[in-house]
């Protein structure tokens, strides 16, 4: 359940790259390139050259909509063929040495929560299911950041929204 950015960048390149991706997720998923544009499998940057011959950083790129699409598609593929999402993403509190094992370990989130994390200069997300009284929640939070010095502080916010989630729907209901 850990990332692994190299594996991801291969498997990306080995599909079929950025144009494969494009069309694999028009046909399944209606979305096109406004909704989501990626440049590689592990979100991590890459520099390119502008026309002025200076470097820019450029990143994958998703609305939450998408995002939200995505996990939900996974999710029905998963249980179509036994599994869940928890088989492939970290739970809440119960995944020791996963992004959501140590700010998500309360017994107020632990065990409700099956998301993964990402973690890019200049953002942190957080995207997933939230298993609540009233039932499934999908959800996805970007949060825009200055700098990696303020990672911190939104994760504790994201982790803050994830709860008020939660307790809008009911309070958990444990995986």
């Amino acid at each position: 359940r850990n990332s692994n950015n190299h594996v991801a960048d291969h498997l990306f390149n080995f599909l079929g790259g950025t144009i494969e991706f494009q069309n694999f997720i028009k046909i399944r998923l209606d979305l096109d390139s406004n909704d989501i544009r990626l440049i590689n499998g592990s979100g991590d940057r890459i520099l390119v050259t502008d026309e002025k011959n200076k470097q820019q950083k450029e990143y994958n790129e998703a609305s939450c909509e998408a995002v939200v699409s995505i996990i939900s598609a996974i999710r029905f593929e998963l249980r179509i063929n036994g599994y869940d999402l928890q088989n492939i993403m970290a739970v809440s509190g119960l995944d020791p040495g996963t992004t959501l094992g140590g700010r998500y370990a309360s017994s107020q989130v632990s065990g409700a929560v099956v998301a993964k994390t990402g973690s890019v200069d200049p953002a942190i997300t957080l995207a997933g299911m939230i298993t609540t009284e009233q039932g499934n929640v999908y959800f996805g939070i970007l949060y825009k950041t200055r700098s990696p010095s303020d990672w911190n502080s939104a994760r504790n916010k994201i982790r803050d929204n994830v709860i008020g989630l939660m307790n809008k729907f009911g309070g958990k209901n444990e995986i």
